[in-house]
């Protein structure tokens, strides 16, 4: 019996691995960004909305994200058989049954803030 839940537990703890590994990296990349907004030469209240910015959509990821994803939503950044479609690739191709025009206001701030990030990179 020993034998038998041990080998169950190993499995579970390799799976939890593979899950903090993935949020343990996706953690390095918002302090790599943090780091990197800090490094600009841009004003110092834009600089601290950036911040700002990103610790907002750090929590958005972890948190309500997370609730927001289904297989059909007409949001394209909350739809993940949209996300996970590939046009060019027969096997990864799929079209959904519905249109996406909604957006969400988190993911438009997420991806406004990595834009004016990259922005700021390019006039330093």
């Amino acid at each position: 019996m020993y034998q038998i839940l041990s080998k169950c537990s190993a499995a579970v703890r390799k799976s939890v691995e593979g899950i903090d590994y993935y949020i343990a990296e996706a953690g390095e990349a918002f302090r790599e960004l943090e780091s990197i907004v800090n490094q600009l030469e841009i004003p110092l209240l834009d600089k601290r909305k950036t911040l700002d910015n990103l610790m907002q959509a750090k929590h958005y990821l972890k948190t309500d994200y997370k609730m927001h994803v289904k297989s059909a939503s007409n949001v394209a950044d909350h739809c993940f058989v949209h996300a996970l479609s590939q046009a060019d690739t027969i096997f990864f191709e799929d079209t959904c049954p519905h249109d996406h025009t909604y957006h969400s206001l988190q993911c438009y701030q997420l991806e406004e803030t990595l834009n004016d990030s990259r922005y700021g990179m390019g006039q330093s």
